[in-house]
């Protein structure tokens, strides 16, 4: 079997789990882990145990966000999806949205018609915003299973 970068995305998963299970028949079969049909084939390898967790991306955000702003820490959030094997992107993501956006309700209240926006407007915009650094790198947020804006 040919070798597949880890940042081919879903390849890179689909190749992991080919050499790890036994006669698949699909690639829903592929995807199923325990019964649990999983979205994509990177879920299918976090929950088989294949991928490590996340800790070094936690630790590294986690002493980021203490110094960073939302702009600094949105690119460490791209590069740590582009370049390093985050095992569960949205994870990452649900976990640090709000320091990876802390400087967008301060730039958005500037705006009069956004004044009274709720926080998943503030939210949405960071995703607006990651989609377009990932775009440089020719990435999408779906390529990493992450919502959409």
């Amino acid at each position: 079997m040919y070798y597949c970068n880890p940042v081919a995305g879903e390849r890179f998963y689909l190749r992991l789990l080919l050499t790890a299970v036994r006669g698949p028949t699909s690639f829903e079969h592929l995807r199923t882990v325990a019964g649990t049909l999983y979205p994509t084939f990177q879920a299918a390898c976090v929950a088989l145990g294949l991928l490590d967790d996340d800790r070094e991306w936690i630790d590294c955000l986690t002493e980021a966000s203490v110094f960073a702003g939302g702009p600094q820490l949105r690119t460490l959030f791209v590069t740590a999806l582009v370049h390093g094997p985050v095992a569960d992107p949205a994870a990452l993501w649900d976990r640090f949205k709000a320091s990876i956006c802390d400087d967008l309700p301060h730039l958005l209240a500037r705006r009069d018609d956004l004044s009274t926006a709720g926080p998943d407007l503030y939210l949405d915009y960071g995703l607006y915003l990651l989609a377009g650094i990932l775009a440089d790198h020719s990435r999408s947020l779906t390529d990493y299973g992450l919502p959409t804006y």
